[in-house]
This record gives C-alpha cells, sequence and structure tokens, in this order.
C-alpha cells in the first residue's frame, strides 16, 4: 500500500476513535438540582402540592401507572415550570426541569398554581437574564446553535465518573438556554432517559 494511501486510512481511523470518544468540551461550571423548592429526585419537595396534583388528576398512590410530567405556573401566569418525569421512576421522581415564558399550551390542562412569583435555580438562573448574565453564572457553553427565533447554549455532562451522574445514577446531565433577543426564555436541566 502506497505510503498516501497509508496515511489516508491512518488520519481515517483516528477521526473515527476520537469521534467515538465523549466529548470533554469545558467542565460544567454549575450543576443545577434545583428551582425553588422542587429538587431533582426528592420526592418530598413535591409533597407539600402532592394533594393538588393527585385531586387534579383523580389519582391515588395506588394507581401510579400514569405518573407523568407535572407543570407548576407563577402566581403571575407568566411563566411555568415543568417537572419531567422519566417512565420507571417513583410516582414524586422527577429527573428534569424546564421553565418556559406563559402559560402552559391549551391542551396540558393539569397544572397547579404555585405562590412564586419566579421560578429561580440556586445559582440565580431565571427567565429575563442576559445572555452575558447566564455566561457569568453557568460558563461558556460547549454548544452554540440557532433553532428558530431562539439562540441555544447548550452543557452536557456524560463523564461515568462526575459526582453527579454517580450521586444519581445518571448517564448524561444537560442542560440548555433558548434565548430571544438576547434574553432567556427558555431553559431546562437534568438527566437523559438511559
Amino acid at each position: 500500500m502506497p505510503m498516501k494511501q497509508r496515511l489516508l486510512l491512518l488520519t481515517s481511523i483516528i477521526a473515527l476513535v476520537l469521534l467515538a470518544l465523549p466529548s470533554t468540551g469545558q467542565p460544567l461550571k454549575n450543576y443545577e438540582t434545583q428551582v425553588n423548592s422542587f429538587k431533582l429526585y426528592d420526592a418530598a419537595s413535591l409533597a407539600k402540592y402532592a394533594f393538588m396534583i393527585d385531586k387534579q388528576r383523580n389519582r391515588t398512590k395506588d394507581n401510579p401507572e400514569d405518573w407523568e410530567d407535572i407543570i407548576f405556573v407563577n402566581r403571575d401566569h407568566t411563566s411555568h415550570l415543568r417537572l419531567i418525569h422519566h417512565p420507571g421512576d417513583g410516582a414524586y421522581e422527577m429527573a428534569g426541569f424546564e421553565v418556559r415564558q406563559g402559560m402552559p399550551d391549551e391542551d396540558e390542562d393539569y397544572y397547579a398554581k404555585v405562590p412564586d412569583k419566579v421560578f429561580m435555580t440556586p445559582h440565580g438562573i431565571m427567565l429575563g437574564l442576559k445572555e452575558n448574565e447566564v455566561a457569568d453564572i453557568q460558563g461558556k457553553p460547549q454548544e452554540v446553535f440557532q433553532e428558530g427565533d431562539y439562540k441555544v447554549y447548550r452543557y452536557y455532562d456524560g463523564h461515568r465518573k462526575s459526582w453527579i451522574l454517580r450521586k444519581y445514577n445518571q448517564v448524561g446531565y444537560l442542560i440548555m438556554f433558548w434565548f430571544r433577543d438576547g434574553v432567556l426564555v427558555r431553559y431546562s436541566f437534568g438527566f437523559e432517559y438511559p
């Protein structure tokens, strides 16, 4: 085999190996695990609202097969929080959170109102922040891309030795921020469905 072909083959093999390795990117500056009093995989953080959820959905602890995402609306009806449930998790164990401007979609008829004015993480992430404010809190994003009218920041940790993945026995942790005209209008974080 000529030298040029061997170099091309070797270069191709190296490229494939590098693609197969997990992405390192910049390490995450902060890991979010909570919005207001709600915590990832902490059923007790929902206890205060459990009766409202069960009554609204007409379900009991004896019939948990239809557990699904739970939505809360802030007191001014200007934003909502979706608690994301993974199949196989316990009734009130939530694997991820998403906060958006406005009310839930019309077909999402199950939601409860909370007395909170804003939905905010312990590190200060909340709707209305500017791009530079989010970057100051979270660090430089590993990926930035356009999604329609939104500029999106993406952060990911899939390193098996990461403290958060070991603690929660998960395969990947993801944070995403959606900006419109430089202002944060949606954010989500949590664990990938394995």
